[in-house]
């Protein structure tokens, strides 16, 4: 007696398969915890990686990840847990003067570590608020250092402090890999009401449809009696072991289901507790060790160029004179100056243009920025290097250049103008070795901190600058 198949039999049979191959097809690294920071479905370029310049070749974000993002898109929690600290409301953007004016997110977990996302351009979550991985936290942009160049910078790091020591981290997405240079990468990191990435949809279903009617048993069963609701019941089937192939429908463990809108606040659905340790899974991975200490190089002499050269070099530049802040100078016509106020003490002043970049779009080329302290030189005392050193390791936090204070070290004093100036150097980020070079003018009520731009950062465009920012020293005048 022949055994005849149903329709039953058949769905049975390849939801059996889907279950098996969706089941072998988790990976083990399924669940380290971190998922890249954007909307799944969408591809990013990394910029700049591991121990990579010009600002991720120290200990402080070495592990850090710099992504390509249009200002204004998305930036999602890469991990569930608690918001620390938060600034936002900056809108500058330029050169090193704005190093600790971007805003960010940083996000504490529940292994001791915390997640930072820096430059955004909006932010829509607050201090003590709970957070989904996959929930929108903010949008990117172009805040701070980042000379105007929108981006987002991610990196996993101690708790402590809105930046701490960076560490190691991989993504659910790459599993055990370090992401490369001008690579591009896909995130899964999904939301309720996110679209299904098609990249495999389409090979589950042709595959089951493939494997089903392909066969001398699909063939059979096609050209016996209720062929076509056989074929229906293979589509049916293919559709169903896609859906489970996929796994983009349901949102993650720990987020809340009810909420289908990105950013919309979280509620504290639960402990951000992941399933296995944070470390990567592929034990053969080698990390980059961080870099030893490097020793502080040489600041570039400062020579101003004669009065000779100062007129031709500044030929058709434009004067810059402002009572209220005390300072006169020469700048070149095709560059704008932007004034800004960040506290009641301390003004920045960015002298930069806009470009068109091919790679990048529209941006603003420095040329060179300061901040203008307003101080009472009689209380102060600004004569000597070990006074300007003090005077810098006292400023409050939000008027300090150098996030976390510095330390800077004065390696030489000259005059610019009637006024005396102190070389200095300083760290681009808390932790560094000095590397970056600035210059402190002292007059009566105001002290002008002045960025020349690193030593080692930027080496082509500061050698390019160097002789017309000399000139600018040359016609600076402080008045107040």
């Amino acid at each position: 007696m022949k055994r005849r198949y149903s329709i039953i039999n058949i769905l049975g049979f390849l939801l059996l398969i889907a279950l098996v191959a969706s089941i072998m097809a988790r990976p083990a690294w399924a669940q380290t915890g971190y998922r890249l920071p954007w909307p799944s479905c969408q591809w990013r370029r990394v910029l700049q990686g591991w121990g990579e310049s010009p600002s991720h070749n120290n200990t402080q974000m070495w592990y850090a990840y710099d992504f390509n993002h249009s200002e204004s898109s998305p930036v999602r929690a890469a991990r569930a847990g608690t918001v620390r600290f938060v600034q936002s409301g900056r809108t500058a953007c330029g050169g090193q003067e704005l190093a600790n004016q971007a805003n960010y997110v940083t996000i504490e977990h529940s292994d001791g570590t915390a997640t930072l996302y820096l430059h955004l351009r909006d932010v829509h979550v607050s201090v003590g608020q709970w957070v989904a991985r996959g929930q929108t936290i903010g949008t990117a942009g172009r805040t701070g250092w980042t000379n105007c160049v929108p981006h987002l910078h991610f990196q996993r790091q101690n708790v402590g402090a809105w930046i701490t020591n960076s560490q190691p981290v991989y993504f659910e997405e790459y599993p055990g890999q370090p992401l490369q240079r001008n690579q591009w990468y896909e995130s899964r990191n999904f939301w309720p009401g996110d679209p299904s990435c098609p990249t495999r949809a389409g090979i589950g279903f042709s595959g089951f449809v493939g494997a089903g009617a392909g066969t001398a048993f699909g063939k059979r069963m096609l050209w016996r009696r209720k062929g076509i609701r056989n074929l229906l019941g293979m589509l049916l089937a293919g559709a169903v072991g896609a859906a489970l192939l996929i796994g983009c429908r349901g949102a993650p463990a720990g987020e809340p289901v009810g909420m289908a809108v990105p950013g919309t606040p979280a509620v504290a659905v639960g402990p951000d507790v992941p399933a296995v340790a944070v470390s990567p899974s592929v034990p053969t991975v080698t990390e980059p060790p961080p870099p030893a200490p490097a020793p502080i190089p040489t600041p570039r002499p400062i020579v101003l160029p004669s009065e000779k050269e100062v007129q031709q070099l500044t030929a058709g530049w434009k004067p810059f004179e402002d009572p209220e802040l005390g300072i006169r100078f020469l700048y070149p016509s095709e560059y704008e100056v932007r004034v800004d106020s960040f506290t009641p003490h301390k003004i920045g002043i960015q002298i930069d243009r806009p470009v068109q970049d091919p790679t990048w779009g529209e941006m603003r080329e420095p040329f060179i920025g300061m901040f203008v302290f307003k101080v009472d030189q009689k209380e102060i005392g600004l004569t000597s290097p070990e006074e300007v050193e003090r005077w810098v390791r006292r400023l409050p936090a939000d008027e300090n250049p150098i996030p976390g204070g510095g330390p800077v070290q004065v390696t030489g004093k000259m005059q610019i103008g009637e006024h005396p100036a102190f070389v200095m150097m300083e760290p681009l980020w808390p932790g560094d070795p000095p590397n970056i070079q600035s210059l402190i003018v002292v007059g009566k009520e105001r002290v002008l901190w002045i960025g020349l731009g690193g030593v080692q950062l930027y080496p082509d465009q500061a050698e390019k600058l160097w002789p017309q920012q000399m000139a600018f020293l040359a016609t600076l005048e402080v008045i107040r």
